[in-house]
């Protein structure tokens, strides 16, 4: 039988083109940098409305940690002048970010945001529900 004639065992659904690139995933990547450039900023009006609507899109609370962790990481490298090696648009984005914080605080961010993945991760803390205490204690 030619491959043509063949049925189909694993059909594909097909989109609209004008879904293409509008995914749920993509969706909620565009909110976690939104909302981790307004924490970055010290935006806390921003960063909640932000958090509202990653909330809206069923998102995932790990990945955000973990985007959140970066920009702690990424400030901290701002700070002392070590960027370097990142893109020039991550450069241009967080050397401002940086001098809104003193690096005790980004230290004790990143300290709140572990924690509270540990307490996530080991079943005493639900991330929905630790998260916005946490977030609002970064303002």
């Amino acid at each position: 039988m030619p491959l043509s004639d063949q049925p189909n065992l694993f059909p594909t659904k097909s989109r609209p083109a004008s879904t293409l690139g509008k995914n749920s995933f993509s969706q909620s990547a565009r909110i976690v940098f939104a909302l981790c450039d307004a924490i970055g900023n010290k935006n806390e009006s921003l960063a909640l409305t932000n958090y509202n609507l990653f909330l809206q899109n069923r998102a995932d609370h790990f990945y955000l940690l973990s985007m959140l962790g970066r920009q702690l990481r990424l400030l901290v490298l701002a700070q002392k002048k070590a960027l370097t090696h990142e893109k020039t648009y991550t450069q241009e984005k967080m050397i401002p970010q940086a001098k809104l914080w003193t690096l005790l605080e980004l230290k004790n961010a990143y300290e709140r945001m572990v924690s509270l993945e540990e307490s996530a991760k080991s079943g005493e803390v639900d991330l929905e529900i630790g998260f916005l205490p946490f977030l609002k204690s970064l303002f």
